[in-house]
C-alpha cells in the first residue's frame, strides 16, 4: 500500500482482526491508511458515499457458510467495490452473472490493482446501467416483499 501514496485506504469497522490490520498499519508506517472504529447507523450513508472504492472480503472457508451483507447498501448507494473472494460463492456468481469484473481472489495484488486502477479511470456507461439495475432489485422494499412472500 506504501507504493500507491495517491491512495488514501480506510479500514472501516471492527471485527476479529481489527487489531492485525490496525498493528499492522503502524508497524509499517503507513501513511496513507487510517483505521476506524464502526460508524454509528446515522452516519453510514455519509462514510459509504464518500469512498470511491469499497472493499469486501469473504475467506474461503465461510463460502456457502455467511454472506457478505455489506455489499447490499454499496449496490443500493451504486458504489463500486473489489471483491477479494471466492467466485464460487452467491457474491462472486452475481458478479460473474451482472458482468462486473470486480471479484479477485485472495493473494490477487495484480488483479486488485487493475479494478483499483479502472475505478479510477472512471465508471463506463455500461457499468452505470448494471449498478443501475442492480441498485433497483436490491433495494430495501423489493427485499422485503421477497422475505415476505414466504409466509
Amino acid at each position: 500500500l506504501q507504493a500507491f501514496p495517491e491512495y488514501q485506504f480506510y479500514f472501516v469497522g471492527g471485527g476479529p482482526r481489527k487489531a492485525e490490520v490496525t498493528e499492522f498499519i503502524e508497524r509499517h508506517t503507513l501513511t496513507n491508511c487510517v483505521s476506524m472504529d464502526y460508524v454509528p447507523r446515522e452516519q453510514l450513508s455519509e462514510v459509504l458515499s464518500a469512498a470511491d472504492l469499497h472493499v469486501v472480503t469473504m475467506g474461503e472457508e465461510y463460502v456457502g457458510v455467511v454472506h457478505p451483507s455489506k455489499v447490499y447498501p454499496l449496490l443500493h448507494l451504486k458504489k463500486p467495490f473489489v471483491y477479494v473472494g471466492s467466485q464460487d460463492s452467491a457474491l462472486g456468481n452475481l458478479l460473474l452473472h451482472a458482468d462486473l469484473d470486480w471479484q479477485v481472489d485472495h493473494g490477487d495484488v495484480e488483479g486488485f490493482m487493475t479494478v483499483l486502477e479502472r475505478v479510477k479511470a472512471g465508471m463506463d456507461s455500461q457499468t452505470e446501467r448494471i449498478l443501475q439495475g442492480l441498485s433497483q432489485t436490491y433495494r430495501k422494499q423489493n427485499s422485503l416483499e421477497k422475505l415476505l412472500s414466504f409466509f
